[in-house]
């Protein structure tokens, strides 16, 4: 089980009158606080109230005046141990009483006909899901082919009859937000006719082209409940690490398509650019700082009305350092001086790379790299890969300079620094670390930035291949 992980949410939404959830199970020993929390987003939770039971067992917790925030709640004993139920925001006085050795099977709600909605068709799978179980284990030991083709069959009809109740259930009570959370779990149905292309043939392109244009045709953007369970998240996740092509162009279009669907509420607008400002951010792939550029500059400074002042300004601060520096433009011009005071313009120097590598003569981490450092540049110089070592920050002396250049054996790098001061690395090359190192094709665009040097020769054999 995942460690679950308690964050505070900070939007602001509109509650009810006070609420209360009573609950009867087996008191656990020692009757420790039991706690009610609800998802916020897929992996996290935010905790409402903690509780131990009554003289007669019962776990009654109560919401504050302003009532709870519907959305996808739990009864947690533990982080592995839980309990869930739908709180619409709209029911009061719900009571629920299961069994905690069979929660699905045993659990009856009383004033809560959104989990009477909720739990009726997850009895239903659970059922089917057994009977599932059962082919599934008489396919194997099946060495008949005809009668392993009967038992296929009928395990894809149990599957028809399973989509076939889930849009039955959620559709029977339009409003319920049991149902709204229901129908987010129905998948595209692809038709079963492809569409022939003028060449005759089938457009082979056409079920994933369909699939993702309908994706999001069940989740309500509208409803600010949804931000309140792991079903918004989780589709978004699915949407763009599965369905859409890792590229800026394209995930710009794709992140303004979604980021509209989500304006149909001002927090799920606020939660889904949230998200999607975290995924870029902490992205693996190499070339798509121009995301967030893009969410920066057409989002957060356009629409972002809940920044206040100091917020908005970091915002406007890091954009300016950003745009400038996105990956496919040219590097900022840089003109400095080596050891013997010749200035080297960047611009200039040819090599089909140029890896830039910004470091502090001082610093811990850029000595660790400078051998592997200074072993690249000997190794594939003959490739037409020049390495220029920039010392950076208040680590511009020159007799700092030459140490670091001898006792790393650096001299066939490019050395160079800023006498002159006229460069501030943090705000025009966004060295807010060192070792910061870019990598610049024969034009000196951008192609990559912040790569370990040992992983460099790999990214660069996967650039020629496949390019940004």
């Amino acid at each position: 089980m995942k460690k679950i992980v308690f964050l505070c949410c900070l939007l602001s939404l509109q509650g009810m009158a006070q609420q209360k959830l009573s609950v009867k199970m087996p008191v656990p020993a020692g009757n420790p606080y039991i706690t009610l929390a609800h998802y916020f987003g897929y992996k996290q939770l935010t905790k409402v109230d903690s509780v131990q039971a009554g003289p007669d067992g019962t776990f009654t917790f109560t919401s504050g005046p302003e009532g709870w925030k519907g959305g996808l709640y739990m009864v947690m004993v533990n982080p592995s141990k839980y309990y869930d139920l739908v709180i619409s925001g709209k029911e009061n006085d719900i009571h629920m009483e299961f069994d905690t050795a069979n929660y699905v099977g045993t659990v009856k709600f009383r004033n809560s006909a959104e989990n009477d909605l909720m739990f009726g068709y997850r009895k239903f799978l659970t059922q089917r899901m057994k009977a599932g179980e059962s082919l599934q284990a008489r396919m194997k030991e099946e060495k008949n082919p005809a009668k392993l083709a009967a038992l296929q069959k009928e395990l894809e009809g149990m599957q028809k009859e399973v989509n076939t109740e889930l849009k039955r259930i959620s559709s029977s009570s339009t409003e319920a937000f049991a149902g709204k959370l229901l129908r987010a779990n129905i998948e595209p149905e692809i038709p079963e006719k492809i569409p022939v292309l003028p060449n005759g043939k089938q457009d082979t392109t056409f079920p994933y082209r369909f699939y993702k244009a309908n994706f999001f045709n069940n989740l309500d953007f509208s409803d600010d409940r949804m931000i309140r369970t792991p079903f918004l998240e989780s589709k978004m996740e699915r949407y763009f690490g599965s369905l859409v092509y890792q590229k800026t162009d394209s995930l710009k279009k794709e992140t303004d398509a979604v980021l509209k669907l989500a304006s149909a509420n001002k927090d799920v607008y606020r939660y889904a650019l949230w998200y999607l400002t975290n995924k870029y951010e902490t992205t693996d792939v190499v070339g798509l700082d121009g995301v967030l550029v893009h969410l920066y500059e057409n989002h957060y400074l356009k629409h972002g009305d809940w920044l206040d002042s100091a917020s908005r300004a970091r915002f406007q601060e890091r954009l300016s350092i950003m745009k400038p520096l996105e990956t496919g433009k040219v590097l900022p011009s840089l003109v400095l001086k080596d050891a013997e005071g010749k200035v080297r313009d960047l611009a200039t120097q040819k090599a089909k790379y140029t890896v830039v590598n910004f470091y502090s003569p001082t610093c811990g981490h850029c000595k660790d790299s400078a051998p592997t450092l200074v072993k690249f540049q000997d190794d594939h110089l003959k490739d037409g890969i020049v390495v220029w070592n920039v010392a950076t920050d208040a680590e511009r002396d020159l007799e700092e300079m030459k140490k670091f250049v001898k006792d790393y054996d650096a001299a066939r790098l490019v050395n160079v620094y800023d006498p002159e001061r006229k460069y501030d690395f943090f705000t025009r090359y966004d060295v807010y670390s060192t070792p910061t190192v870019y990598i610049l094709d024969e034009r000196k665009r951008i192609i990559g930035r912040r790569i370990p040097i040992e992983e460099v020769m790999g990214f660069l054999q996967h650039y020629e291949k496949n390019g940004l």
